[in-house]
């Protein structure tokens, strides 16, 4: 266990280390719709009073700026507004090291180099660094979908009495966290897609990773419902899609069951 907590410590103060010299940089997008779609997160929907402020952007999910626009309505400095979005990102870190340990187990040093080598290869992603001085919800919805997929590994282990309620837990929890980034993000439902292959996977008769498949489906659905159902119903009111840019010819040509 001291492997995990180290190693997850040492890459998730990283981020946070850097936010505190390299105070992130407050981007046009920011004062374009980031804080426009926060305040919706935690006051309600404007889409059917506001005229597309801020062009297509207006119809993009809200959830993942409100923890950007709470702590500005909090005063909150800055600088340490960045380091909590960069610990918001970097908690993508423990869920990379698992991931590895379930494709390289054991207990030896040649396994436990090869798991921390790969964690920090996951975490020096160029494009990841420079999401670290942002307020985009890039980040927090990746680290829900990793973990979703961290979770998902750990469920091809194996299968016996014990390890099967495990297996459920673990699919119902994925399920939960790749529902809720893909509300954050909806471009993160290739998330899902992992997920869902990955649980094909596991060992067992198909009857039963279809019941595993279904707990993670169900679990995700009844996530986005409840997390994102009143902003797709806003979404589709106001912009033609519930899940807009995707998909906006086909829903615009069906009639909203709540009109008819």
């Amino acid at each position: 266990m001291w492997e995990f907590f180290t190693t997850s410590l040492v890459f998730m103060l990283a981020p946070m280390f850097w936010s505190a010299i390299h105070v992130g940089a407050v981007t046009w997008d920011a004062f374009n719709h980031h804080i426009y779609l926060g305040r919706q997160a935690i006051e309600g929907s404007r889409l059917s009073y506001d005229y597309f402020a801020t062009g297509s952007m207006s119809c993009q999910y809200p959830l993942g700026y409100a923890p950007l626009v709470w702590m500005l309505d909090n005063g909150w400095p800055g600088k340490y507004i960045f380091q909590v979005l960069a610990f918001l990102a970097a908690l993508s870190a423990p869920a990379s090291w698992l991931i590895m340990w379930s494709v390289v187990p054991g207990r030896t040093a040649s396994a436990a180099m090869i798991r921390i080598a790969a964690t920090a290869l996951a975490m020096s992603g160029v494009l990841w660094w420079k999401l670290q001085g942002q307020t985009s919800n890039d980040a927090l919805s990746m680290s829900l979908e990793i973990w979703a997929v961290a979770l998902a590994m750990l469920c091809v282990e194996g299968q016996n009495e014990k390890k099967t309620r495990w297996q459920f837990i673990f699919c119902a929890v994925a399920g939960s966290l790749a529902g809720l980034g893909f509300v954050i993000k909806l471009s993160q439902f290739i998330g899902i897609a992992a997920v869902a292959c990955i649980i094909l996977f596991i060992n067992g008769k198909w009857a039963y990773r279809f019941q595993l498949l279904s707990i993670f489906g169900l679990s995700a659905l009844i996530t986005f419902a409840i997390m994102g159902g009143a902003w797709a119903i806003a979404s589709w009111d106001a912009c033609g899609s519930p899940i807009y840019p995707f998909m906006v010819d086909y829903f615009r040509n069906l009639s909203m069951p709540w009109r008819m």
